[in-house]
């Protein structure tokens, strides 16, 4: 029997974790919030901002540590690896949204009505910016990696 290997990083995978796990529980905690159930206290916008301060910097560190190797991909296999990571899911869930807050009705926090309906998933909505941003950080990052190693120089980020 063989045993799988994997250049993983445990560290990585917790931290990326525990923040997938925040920004569920934020967006949770706001949509309770905005429904009414959860009071405006002082602990309760503690809570929330504390959460926001925190989560959405450790997915950006930890997107950063791990896009390194991404300039050294073609560009057409770059594109394509971005778009089926990043675009993909953001297209799907903003039609999947879009389709259930449709179905709801009146009784999601922010209704969507057929004249309202957002037919294009650009501008993202809703928690959709963060892949929209990742995907142009990326391409940015690729771009400027491909720029410095024509110029022999040394980007760090």
């Amino acid at each position: 029997m063989s045993v799988m290997t994997s250049d993983r990083l445990a560290w990585i995978d917790a931290a990326k974790g525990v923040a997938i796990t925040l920004v569920v529980f934020g967006h949770c905690w706001i949509g309770l919030h905005g429904a009414g159930l959860i009071p405006n206290e002082p602990l309760s916008l503690v809570m929330r901002d504390s959460i926001y301060l925190f989560h959405m910097p450790l997915f950006f560190v930890v997107s950063g540590l791990l896009t390194q190797r991404l300039g050294a991909l073609p560009f057409p296999r770059f594109m394509a690896s971005r778009a089926l990571l990043l675009l993909w899911p953001m297209v799907l869930w903003t039609y999947l949204m879009n389709a259930g807050k449709l179905a709801m009705g009146g009784l999601a926090n922010e209704p969507v009505t057929w004249d309202s309906f957002n037919w294009s998933p650009l501008p993202p909505q809703w928690q959709f910016w963060f892949l929209w941003a990742l995907f142009l950080h990326q391409l940015v990052l690729w771009c400027l990696t491909r720029a410095a190693d024509a110029g022999n120089l040394r980007l760090t980020h």
